[in-house]
């Protein structure tokens, strides 16, 4: 499912998409009165291996103990070896500091969801998903002072940064791989959705995905 499918469903008014109300309205009741989800950790796989600006991500929301519903963008391919777990991308607290969630809550942060899936951009350089609208305009001209600060200090030797070029896009990017190569997470990602073609099978965090520089499999731990 493509994610102009899903932001096209999702602008339909809850109230009208009878499908979407009916499911919605079932996780707030069992959460709301089932002793087990009450006060405890809900989460729901909202879709599972769609694109968003390019990138293979699960999304999933996750209601605490009754009282905040929070958004969570991950990768279903790039494993973090570092952290042990697969890469988050976006997280974002859609309702918090409530007594008890009501039925209007969860509809609230599903309109937020349509607006975060719609407007949500990655950047390389950070290797998250940013909402240009959260931020302030003078965010949005970062990439441009961040390619001229790359330009100033690549040759001097009194600067040292954490940054530098991906060796297969060239973009700036912070991101490393686990064999210490520099190789933003949108090419990582294009390397492992072409390993998946050949093996579409298997799981993708179980699937090699190869450095391009050395060629080891950065999924391996």
């Amino acid at each position: 499912m493509s994610i102009q499918t899903i932001v096209t469903q999702l602008e339909e008014t809850i109230t009208d998409n009878y499908n979407l109300y009916y499911w919605l309205y079932s996780v707030y009741d069992k959460i709301t009165y089932d002793a087990r989800w009450s006060n405890d950790y809900y989460g729901e796989v909202l879709f599972k291996s769609i694109k968003m600006d390019g990138i293979s991500v699960n999304v999933y929301i996750n209601i605490e103990n009754n009282k905040s519903i929070e958004l969570k963008i991950e990768s279903d391919r790039i494993f973090n070896s570092n952290s042990e777990e697969m890469y988050l991308y976006f997280d974002e607290i859609l309702v918090t500091d409530v007594y008890n969630l009501e039925f209007y809550h969860y509809v609230n942060a599903f309109r937020k969801i349509n607006g975060i899936l719609r407007n949500c951009k990655f950047d390389k350089f950070y290797g998250k998903f940013i909402d240009p609208n959260s931020i302030c305009g003078c965010v949005k001209n970062q990439k441009l002072i961040r390619k001229a600060l790359t330009c100033l200090t690549k040759n001097n030797t009194n600067i040292v940064t954490n940054s530098d070029t991906c060796a297969v896009c060239y973009d700036t990017t912070l991101n490393r791989t686990s064999c210490n190569h520099c190789v933003c997470l949108v090419c990582l990602d294009t390397i492992a959705q072409s390993i998946n073609m050949n093996d579409p099978d298997k799981c993708p965090a179980e699937q090699e995905i190869i450095c391009p520089i050395c060629r080891n499999d950065i999924n391996d731990n």
